[in-house]
Protein backbone atom coordinates (compact mmCIF):
# COMPACT_ATOMS: atom_id res chain seq x y z
CA UNK A 1 0.00 0.00 0.00
CA UNK A 2 1.55 3.71 -0.93
CA UNK A 3 2.57 5.95 1.90
CA UNK A 4 0.78 9.39 1.95
CA UNK A 5 3.38 11.95 1.17
CA UNK A 6 4.18 14.29 4.40
CA UNK A 7 2.74 17.58 2.54
CA UNK A 8 -0.40 15.46 1.45
CA UNK A 9 -2.29 14.58 4.73
CA UNK A 10 -5.50 15.78 5.67
CA UNK A 11 -7.62 15.77 8.38
CA UNK A 12 -10.89 13.89 8.35
CA UNK A 13 -13.72 17.34 7.34
CA UNK A 14 -11.55 19.36 6.21
CA UNK A 15 -12.16 21.54 3.85
CA UNK A 16 -9.62 20.98 1.07
CA UNK A 17 -11.24 23.83 -1.75
CA UNK A 18 -9.51 27.31 -0.85
CA UNK A 19 -12.31 28.79 -2.75
CA UNK A 20 -15.75 29.59 -1.14
CA UNK A 21 -19.40 29.63 -2.89
CA UNK A 22 -21.23 32.76 -3.00
CA UNK A 23 -24.82 31.62 -4.48
CA UNK A 24 -26.23 34.18 -6.94
CA UNK A 25 -28.81 36.94 -5.71
CA UNK A 26 -32.18 34.53 -5.26
CA UNK A 27 -34.79 37.69 -5.14
CA UNK A 28 -35.58 41.15 -6.58
CA UNK A 29 -35.23 42.31 -10.41
CA UNK A 30 -31.52 40.93 -11.13
CA UNK A 31 -33.01 37.56 -10.23
CA UNK A 32 -35.87 38.58 -13.23
CA UNK A 33 -33.41 39.35 -15.14
CA UNK A 34 -31.15 36.47 -14.73
CA UNK A 35 -33.74 34.41 -15.14
CA UNK A 36 -35.57 35.81 -18.30
CA UNK A 37 -32.11 36.05 -19.96
CA UNK A 38 -31.29 32.42 -19.52
CA UNK A 39 -35.21 31.43 -20.66
CA UNK A 40 -34.59 33.28 -23.95
CA UNK A 41 -30.77 32.17 -24.46
CA UNK A 42 -32.56 28.60 -24.11
CA UNK A 43 -35.53 29.28 -25.98
CA UNK A 44 -33.39 30.68 -29.38
CA UNK A 45 -31.00 27.74 -28.87
CA UNK A 46 -34.31 25.21 -29.73
CA UNK A 47 -35.34 27.08 -31.74
CA UNK A 48 -35.48 25.24 -35.32
CA UNK A 49 -34.23 26.73 -38.46
CA UNK A 50 -36.92 27.95 -41.01
CA UNK A 51 -34.67 29.62 -43.36
CA UNK A 52 -35.08 28.18 -46.81
CA UNK A 53 -31.29 28.43 -48.81
CA UNK A 54 -30.25 26.59 -52.14
CA UNK A 55 -29.20 22.91 -52.53
CA UNK A 56 -25.84 22.16 -50.36
CA UNK A 57 -22.71 21.54 -52.79
CA UNK A 58 -20.13 18.55 -50.73
CA UNK A 59 -17.88 21.23 -50.45
CA UNK A 60 -20.52 23.72 -48.28
CA UNK A 61 -20.48 23.44 -44.49
CA UNK A 62 -19.45 20.73 -41.89
CA UNK A 63 -20.73 17.50 -40.42
CA UNK A 64 -23.37 18.00 -38.55
CA UNK A 65 -25.18 21.09 -40.21
CA UNK A 66 -29.20 20.91 -41.23
CA UNK A 67 -30.25 23.07 -44.07
CA UNK A 68 -34.01 23.34 -44.86
CA UNK A 69 -34.44 23.11 -48.74
CA UNK A 70 -37.28 23.98 -51.63
CA UNK A 71 -36.81 21.89 -54.83
CA UNK A 72 -39.88 22.91 -56.54
CA UNK A 73 -42.85 22.18 -54.72
CA UNK A 74 -41.20 19.31 -51.96
CA UNK A 75 -39.66 20.55 -49.40
CA UNK A 76 -36.17 18.37 -48.00
CA UNK A 77 -33.99 18.67 -44.85
CA UNK A 78 -30.38 17.80 -46.05
CA UNK A 79 -28.31 16.47 -43.25
CA UNK A 80 -24.04 17.13 -43.06
CA UNK A 81 -23.02 13.24 -42.58
CA UNK A 82 -18.86 12.30 -42.89
CA UNK A 83 -18.33 14.65 -45.54
CA UNK A 84 -21.34 14.19 -47.45
CA UNK A 85 -25.02 15.83 -47.68
CA UNK A 86 -28.47 13.54 -47.26
CA UNK A 87 -32.00 15.05 -47.83
CA UNK A 88 -35.55 13.59 -46.23
CA UNK A 89 -38.45 14.90 -47.52
CA UNK A 90 -40.40 16.84 -45.56
CA UNK A 91 -44.63 16.59 -45.80
CA UNK A 92 -47.26 18.53 -43.65
CA UNK A 93 -48.44 16.64 -40.75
Amino acid sequence: MAKALPGNKRKYGENVYSESYTPPESSGVGALNSSHSKVKDLDSKANTQTKLENKPRNIDGVTGDKKLVREGDETYLYYKVEGSWFKTQLEKA
